[in-house]
């Protein structure tokens, strides 16, 4: 579990960057993915993911699924209670 940290830190450089292009609306859905797994407690992600939602660019139901996924592993995260 040595890799973690890196690929928080790898992931949230990617979410930062595709913030700033419309153009990788996808490339925004997985890094936020990956950064979500590892801490349920990034606001800054949930909002992100609320925004590509509201856009239709992610599914409410996959939405639902990624959130009963990490509930299982951090039941108590008040941000991902938050956004559901």
């Amino acid at each position: 579990f040595m890799c973690v940290p890196d690929l928080y830190v790898y992931s949230f450089n990617l979410f930062k960057q595709s913030l700033s292009d419309t153009k990788l609306a996808a490339e925004l859905s997985r890094s936020t993915i990956v950064c979500l797994m590892i801490n349920p407690d990034a606001n800054t992600c949930w909002h992100a993911r609320k925004k590509l939602i509201m856009k239709g660019k992610i599914k409410v139901e996959s939405e639902l699924k990624l959130l009963s996924l990490i509930l299982t592993k951090h039941p108590k995260s008040g941000a991902l209670w938050s956004h559901r």
